[in-house]
């Protein structure tokens, strides 16, 4: 099987939205740099998206793992300046923002899948709320 058919293979497997599937990796590297962009900016909205917002990049990680070594190469440098952009703006969370039966579940770790255990430096009032009743 083609690398890129893997990209889609693990996008249908996921369940992601049609949309994402079509958009495919490149796609998914364009809405991360636009969540970047908003977190620059100051993220809007409450848990619920944030925890969408960051699931792309958990999305994005596992297609990078089993797309072509040439389609890596070619998205690196932008996949890292979002992230660096993003990671400017964030500090830790001191959990998993899934909570920790989730982390579990699924092996995350502030290491590995540092988008699940970081937040907004600056939040909105939703944003605050929310993060404050999160139980672990």
């Amino acid at each position: 099987m083609r690398r890129a058919g893997k990209v889609a293979e693990l996008l249908r497997a996921r369940g992601v939205a049609q949309h994402v599937q079509t958009a495919g990796l490149e796609g998914l590297v364009g809405a991360w740099e636009q969540f970047a962009a908003e977190v620059e900016r100051g993220y809007a909205q409450g848990l619920d998206d944030w925890l969408n917002d960051v699931d792309r990049r958990d999305i994005l990680d596992a297609a990078l793992r089993v797309a072509s070594a040439d389609e890596r190469r070619a998205l690196r440098k932008r996949v890292r300046i979002a992230d660096e952009l993003v990671r400017a703006h964030l500090q830790p969370a001191g959990r998993c923002l899934w909570g920790a039966a989730n982390a579990a579940k699924h092996g995350w770790n502030p290491g590995r899948q540092w988008w699940y255990f970081l937040e907004p430096r600056i939040q909105n009032e939703e944003l605050a709320h929310d993060l404050a009743r999160v139980a672990d």
